[in-house]
């Protein structure tokens, strides 16, 4: 089993107040979602592609080291490696600029504490 498939057997709900940074509609990521042959390079790749718009020169090592790691996960998937893409990977995304309309937990939080 991929590491897709696995992703796709036990789906995370989605949280109201959850971020929505990376604009998912993309040809190539529905390709590698939908695809059972799928790699990690691919859904790597297919982020990249996704976040090109706000991805910057300081974000180049992030980027090496997900490449880098979705390459050993996909010939030898260990916790310890996939510990370490999870935490590059969200390192990497809370970088992503927040969707029109803002973040609705930041404003909630702003609201409660005015």
């Amino acid at each position: 089993m991929t590491f897709l498939h696995a992703l796709r057997a036990h789906p995370r709900p989605q949280l109201s107040f959850a971020r929505k940074a990376l604009n998912t509609s993309t040809e190539r990521i529905e390709t590698v979602t939908n695809s059972p042959d799928a790699t990690m390079v691919d859904a790597t790749e297919a982020m990249i592609e996704a976040a090109d718009s706000w991805l910057t020169p300081l974000d180049a090592p992030a980027v090496a080291q997900l490449r880098i790691l979705a390459r050993q996960l996909d010939t030898e998937a260990t916790a310890a490696l996939a510990t370490s893409y999870g935490t590059a990977y969200r390192a990497l995304i809370r970088r992503a600029p927040l969707p029109a309309g803002g973040d609705e937990l930041e404003a909630l939080l702003r609201e409660a504490t005015d």
